[in-house]
């Protein structure tokens, strides 16, 4: 089991164990929604926590906020909030894969790197 699969496992456990639901019984757009609210509070914690941002979209120019602890602590919040969208919705860790997949091939298509060598290419 690789890691997005063993913590997506973890997730889904600990959804059930909060609910007290199987995970079948998980699926359920009310909580989906819910989820996906959550993520934009933490997407919005998250840039609080780095502000170099604001020079380019304000003009701001006070010093910028730039805290990479806190950074990576709410960007696993965004990714846990996100894996319970996935989860309410009655996803797996395959078809998120398939999904990621299919979008990167599309963004290098897009931007005429389809056929660059530099593209990863995993081992496994």
């Amino acid at each position: 089991m690789d890691w997005f699969e063993y913590v997506f496992q973890e997730q889904k456990t600990l959804q059930c164990l909060i609910k007290n639901k199987t995970d079948v019984e998980l699926s359920n757009p009310v909580d989906m929604y819910n989820a996906a609210t959550g993520a934009l509070v933490e997407i919005g914690e998250m840039l609080q926590t780095d502000t170099r941002w604001k020079a380019y979209t304000t003009g701001s120019r006070k010093p910028p906020i730039v805290n990479k602890d806190e950074f990576i602590t709410e960007w696993a919040d965004v990714f846990i909030y996100m894996m319970n969208v996935l989860i309410y919705a009655g996803y797996e860790t395959g078809d998120a894969r398939i999904a990621v997949n299919e979008k990167q091939t599309k963004n290098y298509e897009r931007f005429n790197f389809a056929n660059s060598k530099n593209r990863y290419e995993p081992t496994t």
